[in-house]
């Protein structure tokens, strides 16, 4: 959604609900856009934002268990696909 320009806050703002209704235990979002999503989700879904993609993966081993389940949705222009690479070996 990085690449929306213009419609970039719209669109992360019209995701809230649907993130929402999912009821994930874990949200974590990264980048300018994507912190409005973390701020505006009820306190029973765990939020953190980072900056950069860089301190996803820390978070992310700290958090998940066995037989989590983990979507990584985003921009590939920040590098998303590493972290399910880095997941993906261990």
């Amino acid at each position: 959604m990085l690449e929306l320009g213009k419609l970039s806050k719209e669109m992360h703002q019209k995701i809230i609900p649907t993130i929402i209704e999912v009821k994930p235990k874990l949200v974590i979002t990264v980048g300018n856009f994507s912190k409005i999503i973390s701020k505006n989700l009820p306190k029973n879904i765990k939020t953190f934002h980072f900056k950069k993609v860089f301190f996803v993966y820390n978070r992310l081993i700290k958090e998940i268990q066995d037989n989590d389940i983990v979507m990584i949705k985003g921009s590939n222009s920040i590098k998303l696909s590493d972290i399910s690479r880095r997941i993906l070996k261990g």
